[in-house]
């Protein structure tokens, strides 16, 4: 972030003759809570089919031709950008980065009196990222043991495991502040001689964070029996995982919350099963949150797994609504130190442009209401077939038309024609269901290229779902 002096002529004289010329706490050219940058490849081309998801919230976007691309309306707080490319629509990223910014809220004046014979508005700063490179993504294969106490064996019966890969990001240069941790990014189902193999992964310098989740089939990865957890270096093509750490009933939680608030009191706090079920009720007192320009923070104790977690506020608190963060790893704080979020608590819909259309992506098209609103199925149907094959960089500007509007293809920004996703998985942020088994990849499903889950036959072969309606 840096500091810009007022430009327009009519807006620098007047605060000059007052004598009160100052800098501008935000970056030139930019809007508030705005967050722009320019995905490249590491030879310095653009990436027209770049595709960014802020972590936490309802918040997408895509690149243009030139590889540009902007986020527009964040509050003050930490932001962690996924930005990631498709080139082959398989779901699979081929090249990816994870950014983190923090904006603040400042004076910033809108004309010539304020701050002089008026008062600057308190609104959040913008950041220019300039050009954010992604690198090739990596696979990495490994095997899981369990040792229960009689040293690590292969998994018998009932028993599952799945392997997620996850990350944290500082959002400080104190290291008091700790790090983010964001949504699983990816997930792979062990086989029954407990290999298993891990695409799309994000090629960082200090290696891949791995956690392995032991559970019994009929409850899934949501109640784990045993975890273990691994920092592969970025060499590693082989790794050994070994859960030996008996999940606890409970664990301590700290969630990062941002959005635009000064005070908020929280009411309840969820950990829910993905793609709806059960809720996981946390069973601990909540601190009260409160935003002074960076981010508001909890603590709550909350059940091992992996979890959609909801923060909603009081009732009596009208100014912001729920916040979720999908595809959580909810660990032990003793084996996993970072804190999960940022959750935004939003004052409105961040789906909802200027006019108060719908537009998830913000690339100025227009999408069609829930397919579980009966009224808009002919529509989706109307859809089908213009959209059905328009997966990864082929769905960029794609359209179907439906009385006489030009709908988008992908509004969730996902790279997956929305026609083809159960309803569940439409939004930003909520996954993929690219094998066509009705659960979103990767928080719901551990074989996200192959719908019947049988670890002889996956993964198979990427064969795109068909449309829907």
């Amino acid at each position: 972030m840096r500091l810009a002096r007022v430009l327009v002529a009519g807006i620098i004289v007047q605060p000059l003759v007052f004598g009160c010329f100052y800098e501008l706490p935000r970056t030139e050219g930019l809007g508030d809570g705005e967050v722009r940058g320019r995905a490249v490849h590491t030879d310095g081309t653009p990436i027209a089919s770049a595709r960014v998801v802020v972590q936490g919230t309802l918040r997408a976007a895509e690149a243009d031709a030139d590889g540009r691309f902007a986020v527009r309306g964040l509050a003050a707080g930490p932001v962690v950008l996924l930005v990631t490319a498709d080139d082959d629509g398989d779901g699979t990223p081929d090249a990816a980065a994870r950014v983190t910014a923090v904006l603040v809220n400042a004076a910033i004046p809108k004309n010539a009196t304020d701050g002089c014979a008026g008062t600057p508005p308190v609104v959040p700063t913008s950041v220019l990222l300039g050009d954010v490179v992604l690198a090739p993504t990596r696979s990495l294969d490994g095997t899981v043991r369990l040792d229960d106490g009689g040293g690590p064996r292969l998994l018998t019966g009932s028993e599952r495991a799945l392997v997620v890969r996850t990350s944290g990001a500082a959002f400080s240069e104190s290291d008091d502040e700790g790090a983010l941790q964001g949504p699983v990014e990816a997930a792979a189902g062990v086989a029954a001689d407990g290999t298993f193999a891990l695409a799309g992964l994000r090629d960082d310098d200090d290696g891949v964070d791995l956690t392995v989740l032991v559970f019994d089939a009929a409850t899934g990865p949501y109640v784990p029996t045993f975890f273990g957890t691994k920092a592969a270096a970025a060499a590693d093509d082989d790794v050994a995982l070994i859960a030996d750490q008996a999940v606890p009933a409970q664990t301590g939680v700290q969630l990062a919350l941002t959005g635009a608030f000064t005070d908020v009191e929280v009411g309840t706090v969820s950990f829910e099963l993905p793609g709806g079920g059960d809720v996981a009720a946390p069973d601990g007192t909540l601190q009260r949150a409160e935003n002074s320009g960076f981010a508001g923070y909890l603590v709550v104790d909350a059940p091992v797994g992996l979890y959609d977690v909801g923060v909603f506020p009081s009732p009596d608190s009208t100014d912001v609504t729920e916040g979720y963060l999908r595809g959580a790893l909810v660990l032990p704080l003793a084996a996993w130190g970072a804190i999960a979020g940022p959750i935004e608590l939003a004052a409105d819909d961040p789906c909802l442009d200027a006019d108060g259309a719908r537009d998830c992506d913000h690339d100025g098209r227009a999408t069609l209401r829930s397919p579980d609103d009966p009224v808009a199925l002919a529509d989706w149907t109307a859809c089908a077939a213009a959209c059905a094959d328009t997966f990864g960089p082929d769905g960029d500007g794609a359209t179907c038309e439906v009385g006489g509007t030009a709908i988008d293809c992908d509004d969730d920004g996902d790279g997956q024609p929305d026609v083809t996703e159960p309803a569940h998985c439409l939004g930003p942020g909520r996954g993929t269901d690219l094998d066509g088994d009705g659960r979103c990849e990767p928080r719901e499903d551990p074989f996200p290229s192959c719908a019947s889950d049988d670890p002889a036959v996956c993964p198979a072969p990427f064969s795109p779902p068909p449309p829907r309606y």
